[in-house]
Parts: C-alpha cells; structure tokens; sequence
C-alpha cells in the first residue's frame, strides 16, 4: 500500500511537472503570435505603449473620412 501511495505521488509530480512546462511553452507561443499579429497591424518592428490604440484610430478616421467623401476626417464627421 505504501508503493502504490508513493508511486501516485510520484506520477502526480510528473503530471504536474508536465503541465507546467505545457502552460510555458503555450503562453510563450501566445505571446509570440499576439507580436506577431501586432507587428502586420501596426506595420513596426518595435512595439511601444500606444502603438496599437493610434494604428486604430488612424484606421478609423481613414475609413469615416472614405464613407463621407472627404480626403480627411475632421471632427464632427459622424455626428
């Protein structure tokens, strides 16, 4: 009975250790791919603070300025 109780705990010690290494390398993997879907957003190498909200709204702004036949968008557009 012993065995089998410290071969359990041996076992569950190897699933846990797996697991963790799993959690590593998904969220490296996540991470790499979130920079990677950044950098074709924002179409820099190097991400800063901010990069991502005016990549937006530049985007933003492009397109109402196009749906209202305007080389620009100027405040007041949508309203």
């Amino acid at each position: 009975a012993d065995a089998a109780a410290v071969g359990n705990l041996v076992e569950d010690d190897e699933w846990l250790g797996l697991a963790m290494e799993m959690a590593i390398l998904v969220r490296v993997a996540v991470r790499e791919e979130a920079k990677k879907q950044i950098r074709g957003f924002t179409s820099k190498d190097d991400y800063k603070i901010g990069d991502l909200s005016k990549e937006i709204d530049a985007r933003v702004k492009a397109e109402v300025a196009r749906l209202r036949d305007k080389d620009e968008y100027e405040l007041g557009d949508l309203s």
